[in-house]
């Protein structure tokens, strides 16, 4: 029997547009999140920190008698600085393309491009992963460098899970670390991949290790009562054998010059590092969004009564 099937029409038969590009959602930046941030009104700003603790002279702090005389202590400061470093891109498109988009595709653009700078400004500050060298050293390239270092699988073999040997007694040992420093030690940053093997985990008391608490409508993770953030943009997963660093946030200070800030160019001719014409946008009908951030970043690491001069405010977990 002759019939007009779904086939035959379907160039007659229009789609449901549902005005929207599903992807996954924009992840966040952990240092733009956590970190202490101060603005920058030039190009380098100073960060104060105290480089010598005051010492009791030879006969003691106590004074003798009522006419005893007082001593004069010595304190010393030092200097570190956060240097305005940039990162920025552009990104070309056809007008064409723009013209016959059934959405605004910059208004996509955007959030992937905080993204991309956000990730990067992590994989500097967190790992030192690419980063520019007045960033001085990492969290991580720190805290091995103090030796405030827990390496798993060394930490499992001392003994047994009933013994305390598990992945949560080697978060308390990491908290430790940094509180043996002299430094609080209020923050954790780790992979998504351990909170899955966190959460059934109890004290001796029966109590959940790792926790979520409601905090200002939002959910807060804590592994030992510590504010836990996961990297949900997976930067930490640049360092293969890291789980977690742990430490002071306030004490990892990033400087924003500029926030991101976003130009439309038309008539611009892009190049390479060798000055090749890659894209002439006025001869091309193209348009192009280019954007940059300038941010400076420095650990604030002063002397600690318990850390002396060697003391550092973060610490790592590693496999």
């Amino acid at each position: 029997m002759a019939e007009i099937t779904r086939a035959d029409a379907l160039a007659l038969i229009s789609e449901q547009d549902m005005g929207e590009l599903w992807q996954d959602a924009a992840k966040q930046s952990l240092a733009l999140q956590t970190f202490r941030k101060v603005r920058m009104t030039k190009q380098q700003a100073k960060v104060r920190v105290l480089d010598a603790l005051p010492a009791a002279p030879g006969g003691g702090a106590w004074i003798d008698g009522d006419t005893g005389r007082k001593p004069t202590l010595d304190m010393g400061w030092a200097n570190k600085f956060l240097q305005a470093e940039e990162i920025a891109g552009i990104v070309p498109i056809p007008e064409n393309v723009l013209d016959d988009a059934d959405m605004d595709i910059w208004g996509e653009v955007r959030p992937r491009i905080a993204e991309y700078v956000g990730y990067h400004l992590d994989l500097a500050v967190f790992l030192g992963i690419n980063a520019p060298s007045s960033f001085g050293d990492s969290l991580y390239e720190g805290a091995v460098a103090a030796g405030n270092v827990l390496d798993l699988s060394d930490y499992l073999g001392l003994g047994t899970q009933a013994q305390g040997y598990d992945i949560g007694g080697a978060f308390s040992e990491v908290i430790g670390l940094v509180e043996d420093d002299g430094f609080s030690a209020n923050t954790i940053w780790t992979k998504r991949s351990v909170k899955r093997r966190m959460q059934n985990l109890r004290d001796g008391n029966g109590n959940l290790i790792y926790s979520e608490s409601l905090r200002n409508n939002e959910t807060v993770p804590q592994i030992w009562g510590v504010d836990t953030y996961m990297a949900d943009n997976n930067s930490l997963a640049a360092q293969g054998n890291l789980n977690a660093i742990v430490g002071d946030r306030s004490r990892a200070v990033l400087g924003i010059r500029q926030d991101i800030e976003f130009k439309f160019l038309d008539q611009a001719t892009l190049t390479d590092g060798n000055g090749n014409v890659l894209v002439s946008l006025a001869e091309q009908d193209m348009v192009a969004l280019r954007f940059k951030m300038r941010a400076g970043f420095t650990v604030a690491d002063p002397m600690t009564w318990e850390g002396g001069a060697g003391g550092y405010p973060f610490a790592v977990l590693v496999a």
